[in-house]
């Protein structure tokens, strides 16, 4: 088994977090309709962005 140590949590929760917040900042902007089709762009941008960062949280452990 890998050891976590508390930084590596705290790292995840903060980007959790942020990930939250941009995720209702998107809906809100699509719903008053104050970003076009660019902001999808945007959204799957940061998603690819949050999903290297888990991967790299979770694997650097193992190798």
């Amino acid at each position: 088994m890998p050891s976590y140590n508390i930084n590596d949590f705290l790292i995840l929760l903060t980007t959790l977090q942020i990930f939250i917040y941009y995720i209702i900042f998107v809906n809100h902007a699509l719903m008053t309709k104050g970003l076009s089709k660019i902001s999808n762009f945007y959204f799957m941008d940061y998603l690819f962005l949050f999903v290297c960062l888990l991967c790299h949280l979770l694997f650097y452990k193992f190798f």
